[in-house]
């Protein structure tokens, strides 16, 4: 829900940013920019942490045998035996 919010938020002060550049405000321009800059990585980090968290979901429930218990199988390339 948060990156709807931010993502936009990025793009619409980078371009007041860039508005700002051009009639020469360059405080308000580097201002806007950094706000731009960090809601840009704020957006990125959340997508990765919601990516990364359904990751190590589907691995542990891919680990998991029905008991409950925490199973590691190990498959050697070579010989091809399960360990």
């Amino acid at each position: 829900m948060f990156v709807l919010v931010s993502g936009p938020l990025s793009l619409l002060s980078l371009y007041l940013a860039y508005l700002c550049y051009r009639q020469a405000r360059y405080r308000h321009t580097l201002a806007l920019a950094l706000v731009a800059l960090f809601m840009l990585l704020v957006s990125i980090g959340v997508v990765g942490a919601g990516y990364l968290t359904g990751v190590a979901i589907r691995a542990e429930i891919a680990t998991t045998n029905p008991a409950g218990d925490a199973v590691l199988s190990f498959h050697h390339p070579v010989s091809g035996v399960e360990r």
